[in-house]
């Protein structure tokens, strides 16, 4: 693959992400605070730019389905009554 100029990486599991010491060189891992799980690790923005280095600001949701009615009501202009249609027959 060299021999042709194909770019080729490991792909990493989690757990080989986290211990692999480039990442930690390159600060690609964040910890953020998570009410459910604690103190966590994940990836950090990719690329890292100098002007505008972006950052994760939160983990995600704690649990399935956490923002649903601010996204169906926000986003998609979904009423209460629409939105509760949509959990009693299960689609939510």
């Amino acid at each position: 693959m060299i021999e042709h100029a194909v770019t080729v990486g490991k792909v990493y599991r989690a757990g080989e992400m986290l211990d692999d010491p480039h990442y930690a060189a390159r600060e690609a891992l964040v910890e953020l605070a998570s009410a459910r799980w604690g103190k966590i690790a994940m990836p950090n923005v990719t690329p890292k730019l100098s002007s505008s280095p972006g950052s994760v600001r939160w983990p995600g949701p704690e649990t399935l389905g956490e923002h649903n009615e601010e996204m169906y009501s926000s986003l998609l202009k979904l009423d209460r009554e629409a939105l509760d249609a949509l959990r009693r027959n299960g689609t939510i």
